[in-house]
């Protein structure tokens, strides 16, 4: 859209189109966090021209077979927040330096996968995964247990590097290979 958009309290905008699709960046609509609600679906690849700021209170949800890349730029905020995120397929690549995925309430992952595919250091929010793949050079785990769902995957790809403290993956028990 050209022009300003205001996104109401609870509103939810769904980028769900087959094809590849420019997401609309946070500097272009009004507001600190201009999405409330964000979701992806379809198919394709979605990515952002800049950081994608969802508030504090809101959500995002993957769903369908899309790969949303967020390999370069935020999704989320960098701040402390409660948005919840949902995903029950897709692809969620994430490559910038922090603790991630940003979003941290509370999480319900079923299905797709998370990529933390960055060359900076990254680290795995603390949280419950359904699949987890490392193709970036320098991620790590956070201050506390990675939690894997029933029948979920971690997975170190070529030319990943995963480091560990003292926490622990936690899996279903005689589920780890």
């Amino acid at each position: 859209t050209g022009g300003t958009v205001n996104v109401n309290i609870g509103s939810t905008i769904d980028y769900n189109a087959t094809t590849d699709q420019a997401i609309t960046s946070s500097s272009t609509l009004s507001g600190t966090a201009p999405y409330y609600n964000i979701a992806f679906s379809g198919s394709g690849i979605k990515t952002p021209g800049s950081a994608v700021k969802v508030d504090a209170a809101g959500s995002v949800t993957i769903a369908g077979t899309p790969v949303v890349d967020f390999s370069s730029k935020n999704l989320g905020l960098t701040s402390d927040n409660s948005t919840l995120f949902t995903m029950d397929g897709g692809r969620l690549k994430l490559g910038t330096g922090e603790t991630l995925p940003l979003m941290n309430g509370t999480y319900n992952l079923t299905g797709g996968v998370v990529e933390y595919n960055g060359t900076g250091s990254q680290t795995i929010r603390s949280k419950s995964y359904q699949n987890i793949e490392v193709s970036g050079s320098n991620v790590s785990n956070s201050s506390g247990n990675i939690t894997l769902n029933s029948n979920g995957t971690f997975a170190i790809k070529n030319d990943g590097a995963f480091s560990i403290n003292d926490n622990t993956i936690l899996g279903m028990d005689g589920s780890a290979s």
